[in-house]
């Protein structure tokens, strides 16, 4: 999968190369965050791959991969 730098997070990486964005979200209280995408039916049967980052605390959460 490789892996892609978070801008201004020093050494702190992605687990996905060349990743595109889908959009920002705000965390609830709780820590949680959800996002609604839409995704083309020439995506059917593929593997996509997804992973958060947090450029504000230099995080980011475990790639989770997904067969559409």
């Amino acid at each position: 999968m490789g892996t892609t730098n978070v801008p201004g997070c020093g050494s702190l990486a992605l687990g996905i190369a060349s990743p595109s964005l889908l959009g920002t979200g705000v965390n609830n209280a709780a820590g949680g965050a959800s996002k609604t995408i839409f995704i083309p039916g020439n995506m059917s049967g593929r593997t996509a791959y997804f992973q958060a980052a947090d450029r504000a605390g230099c995080r980011v959460s475990q790639v989770v991969s997904e067969v559409l």
